[in-house]
């Protein structure tokens, strides 16, 4: 019987550069390149969700992305043919989450629904 919890953190091998303005990763990650963060301040390649999408999922499911941000995950998990759910508390980044989606989520016909909650 499991009386406790388990808490695994994870540390990926990983680096910002203010003079430039992206992300790098290093160790088992030296082969994925920096991104510009031009239209989010949090923007990572696309390569990281997506290797993780790939060990950890399978082809169908769908992947929660609590803090969407520009929507690289989603991008990453439609291009890996998973669906995906994000929140993003922002809606200007919605056209952001969008575009990335269209533009870096593999071929194919995607629908890419925006649900809107006032707050209160």
């Amino acid at each position: 019987m499991c009386t406790g919890l388990s808490v695994i953190f994870v540390r990926l091998l990983s680096s910002y550069s203010p003079a430039n303005g992206c992300w790098s990763a290093g160790g088992v990650w030296d082969d994925i390149h920096p991104v510009r963060m031009d239209k989010h301040i949090a923007m990572f390649p696309l390569e990281l969700p997506r290797r993780l999408i790939k060990m950890y999922s399978f082809w169908g499911e769908t992947i929660l992305d609590p803090f969407l941000g520009s929507g690289t995950t989603s991008a990453a998990a439609a291009l890996m043919g998973r669906n995906s759910v994000g929140y993003e508390i922002n809606p200007d980044f919605e056209e952001v989450i969008a575009d990335k989606i269209r533009k870096d989520g593999g071929e194919g016909e995607k629908e890419i629904a925006v649900v809107r909650r006032e707050a209160g």
